[in-house]
């Protein structure tokens, strides 16, 4: 949910290699860093000792910050400070759920993939040295498209261990909901011409398994495979939405 929107945003942008491994580093450190920062406000609120947590998290955020400002300074990239400050707002408030333990709830994990596929405007923005409605475009595919994987494991997960519950009915008709507006969405943009037939092609693996899953509940679970089909379905997703960037 990190790497993949950023692969698709520099496949279209295709060019500007330099800045977008500066671009890669400096979302790399902030992913790592995530979790010691994570580590110490758990341990503040609960008054532990956080032991070295919040040093290590401040050494990663400081070599983001060094990696990242010469796309700013010398690219004069200033919207990169925009997407920044997005996440670290939204780091701010995953914290703040996690202290609360409700970093695994439905909303927290849309926002906190909504986070990490900035990664996708990015990318893009920093190959081609300039911002344009692209970018968004981007950011949208790879947020809806990850969190179509939300709604799929959670009721994988629901249907192995829980059963017909009242939470499993209401995860099947959400899972359901969001899988036909994607479709809808996908036959919305091959209809607007704006990315060819391309579109439905990327999402179409992801609302295959979706609906095969609520015609026919498994009741087994292997995270493991899940897992692997995932990335699988992504490698596809940025192969044929790229093309589709590029088709525009």
């Amino acid at each position: 949910m990190l790497y993949a929107p950023l692969v698709l945003g520099a496949l279209a942008a295709g060019e500007g290699a330099g800045r977008i491994a500066l671009l890669a580093l400096a979302a790399t450190f902030v992913f790592v860093g995530r979790e010691p920062a994570l580590a110490w406000r758990r341990a503040r609120v609960r008054g532990r000792d956080p032991d070295n947590a919040g040093r290590l998290a401040l050494a990663y955020f400081a070599l983001a910050a060094a990696v990242g400002a010469p796309l700013v300074v010398f690219e004069r990239l200033y919207g990169m400070l925009a997407l920044g400050g997005i996440s670290a707002a939204l780091l701010a408030w995953n914290s703040q759920q996690a202290v609360k333990r409700e970093e695994r709830t439905l909303a927290t994990e849309l926002i906190g993939i909504a986070g990490l596929t900035l990664t996708a405007p990015a990318a893009f923005c920093a190959g081609r040295g300039e911002w344009s409605s692209v970018a968004l475009w981007l950011w949208l595919l790879s947020g809806l498209y990850f969190g179509s994987s939300v709604f799929y494991v959670k009721l994988r997960v629901l249907t192995a261990h829980a059963g017909q519950t009242p939470e499993w009915d209401r995860m099947r008709r959400l899972c359901f909901a969001y899988h036909i507006g994607l479709a809808a969405l996908a036959l919305g943009v091959t209809a607007s011409e704006r990315f060819g037939v391309w579109v439905p092609l990327a999402y179409a693996p992801v609302i295959a398994r979706a609906f095969w899953e609520l015609a026919r509940p498994a009741r087994t679970l292997s995270l493991r495979r899940i897992g692997i089909l995932e990335i699988v379905y992504s490698i596809v997703f940025v192969a044929l939405a790229a093309a589709g960037v590029a088709v525009t």
